[in-house]
């Protein structure tokens, strides 16, 4: 059994999201970004002096494409940036204090199992804590009352640590199933009940009704468009109704009307497609940048979990899972 250091998957897992894997000749984003520059640049400054409580008169200079002037408006003594590897340390600004408020193994949904620090707990257990890795996240303040609501927070990807032997492959190549289950219930989004208490500080309600875990193994229903599409059809899902789960979610928004919105990222890293001929001639998995074997796969989910492995199957209908990665990459 193989057990790669915490070290190696990180740089691994860097190493990956830093590659170009769309080589589509379209336009990018950032040139057609950069493109509406001058468009944009009014606005965006005029937000820039609201926010920062100025002025047009006084810092007239935002609009040019000079140097910004200095803005001794911020209110707080500016911390100095540190470039020692080692250095391990929140650090926040004089007058300000920083506390660990929610951390993976944290309980959420009623009747969770208290975090072991021996990284025991069970992928059944892990299914009612918090995730892995916090990432974007939202309040929605209860209607009336700003101090009191609902923080919702992103868990984009776990770590070696989430199991006591970190990520291990047995003598055949694979991947433990409970282990898999348990790196799948620590993605996903948590949602908590929170409130400001008679001190000003913000705690943690447990247990509430509000509280829930949404992972990389809820079923999440399709709607709109996409639900009966046949390029989200696969084996065991040959209505293309129901995705299960969420996964990498690391950047968030929210709607006027009061939803959460979680954003799939870089999950091309969770698939892999054997099949290299296939592989090049399907453009979604080749524009995806998705895995052609163990070796560029990090996780290995697909070892030991059939939905993870897009190789075709013509055995299976809909060639197996062959669409399954079309079925992440979303805003949920």
């Amino acid at each position: 059994m193989t057990h790669p250091t915490s070290s190696d998957f990180h740089q691994r897992l860097a190493s990956y999201d830093d590659e170009v894997i769309n080589h589509s000749e379209e336009k990018n984003l950032n040139s057609i970004a950069m493109s509406r520059r001058d468009v944009l640049k009014g606005s965006l400054n005029a937000a820039a002096l609201g926010f920062l409580g100025l002025n047009l008169s006084s810092r007239l200079a935002f609009a040019g494409d000079h140097a910004l002037p200095p803005v001794p408006y911020i209110g707080f003594q500016a911390i100095q940036p540190r470039t020692d590897p080692l250095f391990d340390q929140v650090v926040v600004a004089e007058g300000y204090q920083a506390k660990a408020f929610f951390s993976w193994g944290d309980p959420v949904e009623t009747g969770a199992t208290k975090w072991k620090a021996d990284a025991s707990n069970t992928w059944q257990e892990q299914l009612k804590q918090a995730g892995d890795n916090h990432d974007g996240m939202h309040f929605f303040a209860f209607p009336n009352d700003n101090n009191r609501g609902l923080m919702v927070i992103n868990h984009e990807y776990i770590n070696p640590t989430l199991h006591q032997n970190g990520l291990s492959y047995n003598d055949q190549g694979k991947r433990m199933l409970d282990d898999v289950k348990k790196e799948q219930a620590a993605h996903g989004v948590s949602v908590i009940e929170v409130k400001k208490d008679s001190h000003g500080e913000w705690q943690r309600i447990y247990p509430s009704l509000y509280n829930r875990r949404i992972s990389a193994l809820t079923p999440m229903k399709v709607s709109g468009p996409l639900a009966g599409h046949a390029l989200f059809k696969t084996a065991s899902d040959p209505n293309a109704m129901e995705i299960i789960g969420t996964l990498n979610n690391c950047s968030n928004g929210f709607t006027p009307w009061g939803t959460y919105l979680a954003c799939e990222e870089n999950w091309h890293n969770y698939f892999v497609n054997h099949d290299k001929k296939d592989y090049q001639s399907r453009v979604s998995h080749k524009r995806y940048g998705i895995s052609t074997g163990k070796e560029d796969n990090y996780y290995g989910w697909s070892t030991i979990d059939a939905r993870f492995d897009a190789t075709p199957n013509d055995a299976l209908p809909h060639q197996g899972y062959v669409n399954e990665p079309n079925r992440f990459g979303w805003v949920v």
